[in-house]
Formats: C-alpha cells, sequence, structure tokens
C-alpha cells in the first residue's frame, strides 16, 4: 500500500483521501516529522499530514480517535477561512489491513523559509506579515457570534485561569538546563 492518497481538488465529492499508520513512524527512514503536544506532522513532498496524538489537556480532548476525527474537521472549517488553499481536507488513517485507525489533517506544505521562525530567526522584520493576520483574526473575532455561555469563558479571569492551566499542564515537557 502506498505511503499516501491522492491530494483532494477544493469540494471533491469523493472519498478522504487514505494515509498508511506507517508514516507517521519516526523511525522510518527518511521521515521528515515535527512533534508537537498535540500533534505529529509529518512532511512529504508538497503535503504536510497532522495527525492529533492521543491526549487530553484542559483545552483540548484528543482522547479518542473521534474525537480527534472531530478536532481534525474543525481545524479544517475554521482555517479555511484564512488559507483555503493550504487546508485541503481529513485523511483517513488506516492500518496495514486498510482499516480506518484515525485521521489526520491533509495540507499542501508551505516552504519552511517562510515559516515566522525561521523569518524571525533570520532577523526579517515581521511586522507588515503579523499586522495582515492581527486584522484577519479581529475581522474574524468582531463577526464572531456572542452567547452569555462565550461571554463567561471569555472574561480576564476566567482566560488567566485556562491560561494557567495550560502552563500547569504543559510544565513537565519544558526541558530542564
Amino acid at each position: 500500500m502506498a505511503l499516501t492518497g491522492r491530494v483532494p481538488d477544493a469540494g471533491d465529492p469523493e472519498p478522504a483521501p487514505r494515509v498508511a499508520a506507517e508514516l507517521f513512524d519516526r523511525d522510518r527512514p527518511g521521515a521528515e516529522i515535527v512533534e508537537t503536544h498535540v500533534s505529529t506532522v509529518v512532511f512529504e513532498g508538497d503535503v504536510a499530514h497532522k495527525r492529533k496524538r492521543p491526549v487530553h489537556f484542559a483545552f483540548v480532548d484528543l482522547s479518542t480517535p473521534e474525537r480527534r476525527a472531530e478536532v481534525c474537521q474543525r481545524e479544517i472549517e475554521v482555517n479555511r477561512r484564512f488559507s483555503p488553499d493550504v487546508y485541503l481536507g481529513v485523511e483517513d488513517v488506516v492500518d496495514a489491513a486498510g482499516n480506518v485507525v484515525d485521521h489526520a489533517v491533509l495540507m499542501r506544505r508551505m516552504p519552511s523559509e517562510r515559516r515566522l521562525s525561521t523569518l524571525v530567526a533570520q532577523r526579517q522584520d515581521v511586522r507588515s506579515c503579523l499586522r495582515v493576520v492581527a486584522r484577519q483574526m479581529a475581522a474574524a473575532h468582531a463577526g464572531a457570534a456572542v452567547s452569555d455561555e462565550i461571554s463567561t469563558v471569555a472574561t480576564r479571569d476566567a482566560l488567566e485561569e485556562l491560561w494557567g492551566g495550560n502552563l500547569r499542564e504543559l510544565a513537565p515537557f519544558v526541558p530542564r538546563p
């Protein structure tokens, strides 16, 4: 079985593309993989496959394949508003027998030399780019739904508690000098 399926076109009515679970094996020869606290991203040719890790934090529950599938779908819905040409869809992760065992976000691979972290490390001026992103985010938030439930979790104290909880949960993963 090939490691990846085809890259879908926008609005593609065909079934989800499939990717072999072995693609995410970090010991695979030639694997180009980046891991975060919630995802494993595999770079392959002109695409990237982002598989959510089976973790549960105060800010996200990825403990089951169903929850990971929901979060992958939501990531596509949210991020396509800002980068429709990058977020291609959700793909099925399958085992050697072809059984769906998980899901991943399929994205068009962006040039590593254009990453914000790379530009900042090279002391490039990124202010205009950040202004554009900030304006887009502000416009999205200005047009977002408002409700009593949202208002109760969007207070300064509620956000401070959420951020504090996130930092406490992630503290064990911070390397000690």
